[in-house]
């Protein structure tokens, strides 16, 4: 509809804005308030919206709707998005929670964005009282009249930027509001003084300032109340200040100048079109003249359909002189609200509420407002609905409530409350609770005193009197609250205690035994203290005894101990076998844990039970018994422990017998502290033969002699598991006055580590005096040795310096002599350092497994010329299938060695065969090297392998030897723990034979489960295909395996029978041989103590099942090359 006929369309539109139940504000593109109507004031002061309506809001920086930011919606709405929010908001009337909506709407001229329409109206409305809402003109009126009555803006230095309110002509009746007068000229000197003070606070501080100013205003003295409020620029300075003198006006003034800026009849139309509220206009003869879309969409009727009817016939309401009533009463009102019922364009059944409007100025139409309310009743209903319920939970409630006014005047109570007084409800009203209370009560107190306790949590004790003059003792609160009408009222909520307090003299007395008894005692009733001494309260932190009651035993408890006494205590409720004394860990209201011991008992009064505890601080007592216990598991530990066992041996029947041995027993012999105990001479039967009559002999000197009562034997014992292990025993002699022996205490120690430093120092010694006695002997034989070739050297180059009548032959034939000397004491010297260094023990050693034939072909091959010069054959049997455990390099010389020595000694066409063949010997191989050569004498055999005798003799075709090379030959065949001789006939050949250690191609598994052992044997045949796996249930079965046949490794399990894995590599290590297998450890959960202990026994690698597969492998193949270990 364009326009309205006969009518002033500006005007027309302006009126209808206005009238309109919602709230409509017009901003520009930079988001300036250019239009707001009337009622968006009534709705931000009825919804606590804070707006100030001056033109230097910006809707786009500022928030006006408290805890519900526009901010990013506005920044949408620039790129031509509308948006709708529903915004709860606090009624400043019934301070409720309430629903607004907010619609926004973008405007546009030729694709620019020019600002917007934002339109506000109730949402839903969460209060019953229907008078609120009839009144509310009435109180947006009130609101407006609380505003400010000056409002001022000033730059950082009190120069006025702009001013507005009521009272602005008083008090800047000789400035303009907005010139640039600084703020100290409208006020006195004195007040000056003051409102500058506060703006240098507020600058410095950047915090708002609130003071009250006497100013006198033609001369009548008038009271503010000044605001300041600092605004900062982007670097948090301050820009602005905001000062505001508060009297009781409003901003009808700067509203009804933005009004006067709306002079656009199109864009009235737009707030009307863009509202989703129903709003149509009729005219004084009821026909309708303006129709908008949101009605459409509720009726069902087009502008066409509806425009020019009657909204009376448009409704369906047939009374006659309906409107000419309705129209009567709006003119009475000015508005009017009605509620009904519809169909709408669903033809679905729908409450509206309808608010008619009369035309403000003109009075020449009606506007009508339709809301749908019909949610708005469901909620009331359901509401009211619940509120019965909980009247309903109060009035059946057995806790004693009421609510009284701040004089004591009865406003409500429940049942429970009005049968305890003996109390009528219909004299409820007229009654006083102070009628009730015990006169003498409140000789100490008042209602607002008890609230006061009440409102901090703690309980108080009321006494009444009831109507039929019974006494009657209340436990509970007051607690000030406020009722719906926001009056200042108490709630009452008590529980009665008349019963528990009413206790004879007998009584007393007991209670003051009780309360002045060092024990804590406390009494429960349904599982509540209703009793305690001042001692139960301080032992768990309490300052009063009062603090306690009301608690559950159960909250004094530790977590830990929670479940336990709990059980205890459910079992005394039902007079069931429970112990009634126990120690239990408390815990104490600062969160600290203490020790206390708890006596409880169940008692019944009047068919009530209870239950009382007696408590005792036992803290002292534990901290003692847990030092002592402390204590001894610190020497049980030190004893368990240590190495060394102890033993005790008391007389019984005139015999000394073992009484006590320590765990540590089985560590040195093997032998458990049962065993001991039970055989009680196993001590005598462990002892080495060889050693057992000098141990014998020494305690019977010991026993038979009155005056020692200390000694110390060393013997060796033969363990359990065969091995020889050195002990010290240190005897300790307890004898009674007349030096009979009464007790012996011993300590003996494992010295087999000591014992063998001792004979390996020993060892060292002879081997050092004896390789003295070599060396000397050496150097004496290489210095008549060198000095033969030297002398030879010296006099041959003589000769061919000085004599120059040497034939040329002559001259060839000494340079020959020369260079045989010099090859001769080249190969002494060789020798002389290869020598020297097996016996320092400076060569390299390291074995590993290799092929026997790939060292023999390999010596055949470098020595072939030589044998091929004397038409020498040599021929090898060894298989390669043959794989020893030896060091490369060191083996190739003793095959060099040998074979150039029989190469030496043999005769043109001779023959040299190489063999290998088992020995008697356990892991190791006899390996043979024979020719067929001169053979040596019987008398000389002694002498091939020492180097002192220097033995050596020509060739067959006078080669030379140093005489050391057999010597080099039997030190590296000892290096590898085999030995070495010889068979001969001379005139016949010889055969030197040797043996050296066999490559073992086993892995030992040791572990007590078959399940693991079956596992892990597929594992390891995966890793190591070329090895056998063998199985072991316990270290004692591999130990034996080990002994008849070295393994290439052995992988053991900790924790087994008969023999753990610690134990297993012990006896390994004591083994008395020089090639001992490597240990990995696979086992189960072990902790750092098991694995420290692996470590120190020598061992590399320890796993914990399940295993990484990788690193064990990794670690199998590491250990494989390596070998086994020489001892």
């Amino acid at each position: 509809m364009d326009s309205i006929p006969g009518k002033n369309p500006d005007n027309f539109y302006l009126q209808l804005v206005e009238s309109l139940p919602i709230g409509i504000l017009v901003f520009d593109s930079i988001g300036h308030i250019t239009f707001l109507n009337n009622n968006f004031l009534e709705f931000c002061a009825f919804h606590n919206v804070e707006i100030n309506p001056s033109n230097t809001l910006n809707i786009f920086k500022e928030d006006f709707f408290p805890g519900n930011s526009l901010l990013n919606e506005f920044d949408q709405l620039k790129k031509g998005y509308s948006f709708e929010k529903v915004l709860e908001t606090k009624n400043l009337f019934a301070l409720k929670k309430l629903v607004i909506s907010v619609k926004v709407f973008p405007l546009f001229k030729d694709e620019i964005f020019e600002g917007g329409i934002l339109i506000i109206n109730d949402y839903k409305i969460h209060h019953e009282h229907a008078e609120e809402l009839e009144n509310f003109e009435g109180r947006w009126r009130e609101i407006l009249n609380a505003a400010v009555d000056l409002f001022i803006i000033t730059d950082e230095n009190g120069n006025i930027k702009f001013s507005f309110g009521k009272k602005a002509k008083k008090f800047l009746s000789r400035i303009s509001p907005f010139e640039k007068e600084n703020i100290d000229s409208l006020f006195s000197q004195e007040t000056n003084k003051l409102v500058a003070g506060k703006i240098k606070n507020v600058k410095e501080t950047k915090a708002p300032q609130k003071f009250t100013l006497a100013l006198k205003i033609n001369n009548r003295d008038h009271d503010y109340e000044c605001e300041i409020e600092p605004i900062f620029d982007d670097n948090k300075n301050v820009n602005l200040l905001f000062i505001r003198f508060t009297d009781i006006r409003s901003f009808i003034k700067t509203q009804k100048e933005f009004e006067n800026k709306i002079t656009d009849d199109s864009l009235y139309k737009s707030y009307l079109f863009y509202t989703s509220s129903p709003v149509f206009v009729i005219d004084l003869d009821g026909k309708i003249i303006y129709w908008n879309n949101a009605s459409q969409h509720l009726f069902g009727f087009t502008n066409i359909d509806a425009e020019g009817r009657s909204f009376i016939d448009l409704l369906g309401i047939n009374e006659a002189g309906y409107f000419e009533n309705l129209k009567q009463r709006i003119k009475e009102l000015n508005t009017l609200k009605l509620t009904t019922q519809i169909l709408d364009k669903t033809n679905t059944e729908a409450i509206i509420e309808m608010s008619f409007t009369l035309a403000r100025d003109t009075e020449q139409f009606i506007v009508v407002s339709c809301q749908v309310i019909s949610d708005r009743i469901n909620l009331e209903k359901k509401l009211n609905n619940l509120a019965r319920t909980f009247d309903q939970f109060i009035q059946n409630s057995d806790a004693l409530i009421f609510t009284i006014n701040k004089n004591g005047k009865f406003l409500q109570s429940n049942e429970s409350f009005l049968r305890l007084l003996k109390l009528q409800r219909q004299n409820l009203s007229s009654s006083n609770i102070k009628e009730f209370i015990e006169p003498e009560y409140f000789a100490k107190t008042s209602l607002s005193k008890i609230a006061l306790e009440s409102a901090q949590l703690t309980r108080i004790e009321l006494p009444l009197i009831s109507a039929d003059k019974r006494k009657i003792l209340l436990l509970g609160t007051i607690t000030p609250i406020e009722n719906l009408d926001s009056e200042k009222v108490l709630l009452g909520s008590f529980q009665n205690i008349t019963e528990l307090k009413t206790i004879s003299k007998e009584h007393k007395i007991l209670s003051a035994v009780i309360e002045y008894s060092k024990d804590g005692i406390a009494i429960e009733h349904e599982g509540k203290l209703v009793f305690s001494n001042e001692i139960f309260a301080k032992y768990f932190g309490y300052y009063r005894k009062e603090d306690v009651l009301g608690k559950s035993f159960v909250e004094f408890l530790a977590n830990e101990d929670v479940a336990r006494i709990s059980e205890y205590l459910h079992l005394i409720r039902r007079k069931l076998d429970a112990p009634n004394r126990f120690e239990f860990l408390g815990k104490k209201e600062d969160g600290s844990k203490t020790f206390y011991s708890a006596s409880v008992s169940e008692f019944e009064i009047e068919e009530k039970s209870y239950i009382a505890y007696i408590i005792r601080d036992i803290s002292e007592r534990k901290r003692a018994q847990q030092a002592l216990l402390e204590s001894e598991e610190k020497y049980r530990s030190l004893i368990e422990n240590i190495d060394d066992y102890f033993y005790t041996f008391s007389r019984v029947s005139n015999k000394l017998i073992p009484v006590f041995y320590t765990s540590s027993v089985r560590k040195i012999t093997g032998y458990t502290q049962e065993e001991f105990l039970k055989d009680k001479r196993l001590y005598l039967k462990i002892i080495l033969p060889d050693d057992i009559s000098s141990v014998k002999k020494k305690i019977r000197e010991y026993i038979h002699s009155r005056i020692r009562d200390v000694g110390e034997i060393e013997y060796r014992i033969l363990n359990k598991f065969g091995n020889i292990v050195w002990v010290r025993n240190r005897i300790t002699l307890i004898r009674d006055i007349n030096g009979q022996i009464k007790t012996i205490y011993g300590i003996v120690s494992d010295i087999s580590t000591r014992r063998k430093a001792e004979d390996d120092l020993q060892k060292s010694r002879e081997d050092l005096l004896k390789l003295n006695e070599n060396k000397d002997r050496f150097l004496s034989i290489i210095s008549h040795d060198l000095r033969t070739p030297f002398s030879s050297i010296l006099g041959f180059t003589e000769l061919l310096l000085n004599d120059e009548g040497l034939s040329d032959r002559e001259r060839k034939q000494y340079i020959q002599f020369i260079q045989e000397s010099s090859k001769s004491m080249l190969a002494l010297v060789n020798s002389l350092l290869d020598w020297n260094r097996l016996q320092s023990g400076r060569i390299e050693f390291e074995p590993e497994k290799i092929q026997a034939s790939m060292v023999i072909n390999r010596s055949i091959n470098s020595l072939s010329a030589a044998a091929l010069k004397k038409n020498i054959s040599i021929t090898s049997n060894v298989p390669e299938s043959i794989e020893i455990f030896v060091d490369d390099n060191l083996i190739t010389q003793v095959f060099n060695n040998l074979i150039s020595n029989a190469i030496k000694f043999s005769h043109n066409n001779g023959s040299i065969f190489i063999s290998v063949s088992s020995s008697k010997k356990l892991r190791f191989l006899e390996f043979s090297v024979q020719d067929t050569g001169v053979g040596i004498r019987h008398e000389d055999i002694n002498k091939l392998f020492s180097v002192e005798s220097k033995f050596t003799l020509e060739g067959t075709s006078g080669e030379k030897g140093s005489g050391l090379g057999l010597s080099i030959v039997n030190d590296i065949i000892q290096k590898h723990g085999g030995s070495i001789w010889v068979e001969s006939e001379f005139g016949k050949g010889s055969t030197f034979k040797f043996t050296l250690p066999i490559a073992s191609a086993v892995i030992l598994l040791v572990d007590d489960s078959k399940t693991d052992r079956f596992l892990y044997s597929k594992i390891l045949k995966n890793i190591a295909p070329d090895y056998t796996i063998e199985t072991a249930s316990d270290g004692k079965e591999a130990y034996d395996k080990i002994i008849k046949s070295p393994p290439a490794l052995v992988i053991t399990d900790h924790n087994m029978p008969a023999m753990n894995g610690i134990q297993l590599v012990q006896e390994i290590n004591n083994l008395d041989m020089n090639i001992k297998p490597p240990v990995i450890i696979l086992s189960g959960k072990m902790d750092r103590q098991i694995i420290e202990d692996y470590h120190t026994l020598g061992i590399e690698y320890i796993f914990q099942k399940p295993v990484n597969l990788g690193n064990f492998k990794q670690a199998i193949e590491k250990t494989i090359r390596k070998g086994l270990r020489v001892g």
